[in-house]
């Protein structure tokens, strides 16, 4: 049995996906009521608690992507020389 270690290689770079994060907090408070939105320090390790509030929560998930052998060689390589 292998364990499973985040492997994040093929993530967005820090600055674009703060950014993305922003955007995603402001159209929130858009949608929705601004003192209801709450968020961390972005990019840090923090241990949230979630207390439900109503019938559902929703858990959003990126689509997992399928990679070629050659694109994990690369990946590999790259951990390698790194």
């Amino acid at each position: 049995m292998t364990t499973r270690v985040k492997d994040f290689h093929r993530a967005m770079p820090a600055q674009e996906s703060e950014r993305f994060y922003m955007n995603f907090l402001a159209e929130l408070c858009k949608r929705y009521s601004p003192e209801l939105v709450k968020d961390g320090k972005f990019g840090a390790m923090m241990e949230v608690c979630i207390q439900n509030n109503g019938p559902v929560t929703l858990e959003i998930e990126s689509p997992t992507k399928s990679i070629s052998n050659n694109d994990t060689m690369n990946i590999k390589k790259k951990e390698v020389s790194d």
